[in-house]
């Protein structure tokens, strides 16, 4: 029993293992008292014995529970000898409800709710509340089987259970109690613990992101002067890796930084308004040579409509697209990455849309990876990938970000065929004029020798390069010594107030992290400077400290200007540049350390926000798909002599002619395979932002269940199944058409929608002969056998996946089309705008007398008659007919 004590105050105890310990100690508790007051009051043999029993029972089961670690097995098997058994036996061995049973019910309920879970605390409690009702209407009905009570007896039992349940209740309440007051101190004070380990590790990723770039910055800057000195082609070359190396250690700098950033929730935007061609060409700049020297074609689609300048966090936008970009470039041996930018006007009339997509001919990714492809440190088909560089952060990164900024990302890939990944992030348009066509100039062409060129010259212009490490500023000052400007550096904040106390400069760089006087303190020192003869001057920050959140804090401390290192040359002059006054400067060109081509971006096509597809088997003609701009993947036929593709390779009378000409040869309809499925909807996706394909399950067809496994591969591709034949699918496809043009859907309303319409369809099919039906498994031999013997013409409706029947007809071609449309075509409740009739065969004499019947029945504005594709003509028989129509909502 003190071990067991001693349990109930030990944390690393699972808390429900401790509240069983505590409900075990005082129900034991409880039973000794109970069998002590028993033995007092001189209660029956039998009460005696089932207390005693049931206190040694109780005991076992909670000691093994215990020893065992098996807490719900003891408190199910104890509930069920309390509640069955021993409640019960003492109910009716010691006076019913003139004792003090009734309470110790209560008892077990509460034991019942504090230590059982899930379904059986509810089917607990219902079992004592009947077996409570049972004891009471047994006492009621059959007095004699309860053992009696005298009134003394009766009310010292009362009073005793009543208060032995009350105070143990009551401890019980007390104790479990402070164990979750104490369960949330300890959780609060782990919660503390965990937040200063994350603000500890987050100015740690900080301050390695500084201490790394201080270096870094050096060995790119000094990297940058050889590679603009003449020096032989095999040092260029190596000069170049070293750059490409520098780089790739920063963007892994950047990424754990980011991450942990965004897992301690302290990642901000910063948004400002910026120039979108800009944008695009620093993106692409950085991604042209890596795709040129895998040789791989880079296609650049940008909508010259878009807004000039929109407002929103262009670094992390940038971040994003490079991301992309970079796994394309990546994960791509030969093909081409294809990068589109457009923007989606809202209702909103100043917030749009941007839109960037990014499609490879990289290996793609398999199905079963999709789920786990935004996962940190993962990467898919590891053991292909292997020799790829990379944290596996950068697509968490992507998608926390995306998210961050109200956006979402989608991804459409079929595995060895490439991958699209599409991004929408919402601004706000800066200015609206159009960006109109742009013009980006590329990297390094193969065998070039790079060649300097400076932006500027100003001889006449003084500039002060503040840093406390010599070797950042003596690397800052070479990078900017071709513009011929008068250069002096300070290592401290009180050697920079020294200079500035007496000499006037037109831009100062600064670094941030400095020993005793930082950036930030000398900034407001320079400004307030008595005497000074900068106190206007325009201050850049010049620092390894990254994100947009020191970028906003630097805005707020008074900076005029933000550059982040390792900085190039050509950056160094653009922000410098763009602080002097234009009297100083001589233009001298663009600064770049690479001769290249210029590139002017492809025409942009805008993609259809959705397009509706549907299978052959819809039975709508290739000029109502057209004009409904319906995509359509057709079925396919297999005969002896060979495979065939319905609507290209063959047509209905051909099919009907071979069938005509081999009766007794197997022909097969085969619904498209997954592998149709994934080719058809990556086709599709070129042209549209969404596929809604709209196919059927019923009459046995797998083409829902392919087109749904072949959806997986995708992000934006709706597969639903209509439960429809023939031209029901069909007339739900110019439906949804319809739906898309004037009302323009996201396709969750889309789905919702079609559900609904899908149920006002009605499809009705007439079978001449059931002989097609059995050939390609639609019906059972049975049935068939009952159809030819009484000479019925069944009536097939979809139902259930399957083709149900709605009822025979029989007699003659006109007779059994007659009772057909009585059967079928009500007169009343229905939408009387259309009715389809399908036939593989209509003879025209036939068309003429049914359309009679029909307009007699129910006058439709407009019956249109369309001849079965190939693939339904093999399955239904030549002679069948369908009628396809809507119901009134």
């Amino acid at each position: 029993m003190n071990k067991w004590i001693k349990a109930l105050f030990d944390h690393r105890i699972d808390l429900q293992e401790r509240t069983f310990h505590l409900v075990g100690i005082f129900g034991l508790l409880a039973l000794v008292v109970m069998s002590l007051l028993s033995i007092i009051m001189r209660e029956s043999v039998l009460d005696i014995l089932l207390i005693y029993a049931g206190l040694v029972v109780f005991w076992v089961i909670f000691a093994l529970s215990l020893r065992f670690h098996r807490v719900q097995t003891g408190a199910t098997v104890i509930s069920c000898i309390l509640i069955f058994v021993m409640l019960p036996g003492v109910f009716v061995a010691s006076g019913g409800m003139y004792g003090g049973t009734p309470m110790w019910f209560l008892f077990g309920a509460i034991f019942v709710s504090m230590v059982v879970r899930g379904r059986r605390r509810i089917i607990f409690l219902i079992s004592i509340a009947v077996v409570l009702s049972s004891c009471y209407l047994i006492q009621w009905f059959y007095p004699d089987l309860i053992t009696p009570h005298t009134a003394r007896m009766a009310y010292t039992d009362s009073l005793a259970s009543t208060l032995i349940v009350g105070v143990f209740v009551s401890l019980m309440v007390i104790f479990e109690t402070n164990l979750y007051v104490e369960e949330q101190r300890i959780a609060a004070k782990t919660t503390k613990q965990i937040e200063e380990i994350n603000r500890a590790q987050n100015r740690f990723f900080s301050n390695m992101s500084h201490e790394i770039r201080t270096p870094v910055n050096t060995i790119i800057g000094l990297n940058e002067m050889i590679m603009r000195e003449a020096v032989t082609a095999d040092v260029a070359e190596d000069a170049r890796s070293i750059q490409g190396a520098g780089q790739m250690l920063l963007a892994l700098i950047n990424d754990i930084l980011d991450m942990s950033k965004i897992e301690s929730g302290k990642m901000e935007l910063v948004p400002n308004s910026y120039s979108v061609g800009n944008m695009i060409a620093e993106v692409v700049n950085m991604i042209w040579s890596p795709a040129r020297e895998k040789g791989l074609e880079l296609h650049v689609d940008v909508d010259e409509t878009m807004p000039r300048s929109l407002i929103g966090d262009d670094i992390r936008i940038k971040q994003i697209l490079i991301n992309l970009l970079n796994n394309a470039v990546k994960y791509t041996r030969e093909g081409s990455v294809t990068f589109s930018v457009e923007c989606r006007r809202r209702q909103t009339e100043k917030k749009v849309d941007l839109i960037c997509t990014v499609i490879d001919t990289g290996s793609g990714i398999k199905k079963e990876s999709m789920p786990m492809l935004f996962d940190v440190f993962r990467r898919v088909d590891e053991q292909k990938n292997r020799y790829i560089e990379g944290t596996g952060l950068g697509l968490s990164i992507v998608k926390q970000l995306v998210d961050l900024m109200g956006g979402e990302i989608t991804v459409d890939s079929v595995y060895t065929k490439g991958s699209t990944f599409r991004v929408r992030i919402p601004q706000i348009i800066a200015e609206d004029e159009a960006i109109g066509k742009l013009t980006l100039r590329s990297g390094r062409q193969s065998g070039e020798s790079d060649t300097w060129h400076h932006s500027f010259e100003a001889p006449g212009a003084y500039i002060l390069i503040v840093d406390d490490n010599e070797l950042n500023a003596s690397v800052a000052a070479k990078l900017l010594q071709d513009t011929k400007m008068h250069i002096d550096t300070a290592f401290s904040g009180a050697d920079c107030l020294t200079l500035t106390q007496d000499h006037r400069y037109d831009v100062i760089l600064m670094d941030h992290v400095m020993p005793d006087m930082d950036g930030i303190e000398t900034l407001g020192a320079i400004r307030e400077q008595k005497g000074g003869m900068n106190r206007t001057t325009p201050v850049i920050v010049l620092t390894a400290n990254a994100g947009s959140e020191n970028q906003a804090l630097y805005r707020r401390s008074g900076f005029d200007g933000y550059l982040l290192k390792p900085v190039t040359g050509a950056q160094l002059e653009g922000a410098v540049m763009d602080k002097l006054p234009q009297q100083l400067l001589t233009f001298t060109g663009i600064a770049t350390v690479r001769t290249g081509e210029e590139k002017t971006v492809d025409v942009y096509k805008r993609k259809d926000s959705m397009v509706i597809t549907v299978d052959s088997v819809c039975d709508l003609p290739e000029q109502m798909l057209s004009a409904h701009r319906i995509g359509m993947l057709p079925y396919r036929i297999r005969t002896q002599e060979g495979i065939f593709i319905d609507y290209q390779e063959t047509g209905t009378g051909e099919a009907l002619a071979y069938l005509g000409k081999n009766p007794d040869r197997t022909i097969e309809v085969l619904s498209p395979t997954i592998g149709d499925y994934e080719e058809f909807f990556a086709g599709k996706l070129l042209h549209a932002d969404h596929v809604f394909h709209l196919t059927t399950s019923a009459g046995g067809e797998q083409a829902y269940r392919n087109a749904s496994e072949a959806a997986h591969s995708f992000g934006n591709v709706t597969v639903i199944d209509t439960g429809q034949l023939s031209g029901g699918i069909g007339m739900l496809a110019i439906l949804a058409s319809r739906i898309t043009e004037t009302e323009n859907l996201p396709p969750a309303a889309l789905e919702s929608a079609m559900r609904d319409l899908k149920k006002q369809v009605r499809t009705f099919i007439a079978a001449e002969s059931t002989n097609r039906f059995l050939a390609t498994g639609r019906i059972t031999p049975r049935f068939h056998t009952i159809c030819q013997s009484f000479m019925l013409r069944p009536i097939f409706t979809p139902r259930g996946g399957k083709y149900g029947v709605r009822g025979f007809a029989a007699g003659p071609r006109r007779q059994y089309l007659t009772q057909f449309i009585s059967k079928t075509i009500p007169s009343g409740g229905v939408d009387r705008s259309r009715l389809l009739v399908i036939s593989p065969n209509l003879a025209p004499e036939d068309r003429g007398k049914m359309e009679q019947l029909i307009r007699r029945k129910t006058p439709f504005e407009e019956v249109i008659y369309l001849q079965a594709s190939a693939a339904t003509s093999l399955i239904w028989g030549p002679n069948a007919i369908a009628f396809v129509y809507l119901m009134k909502s």
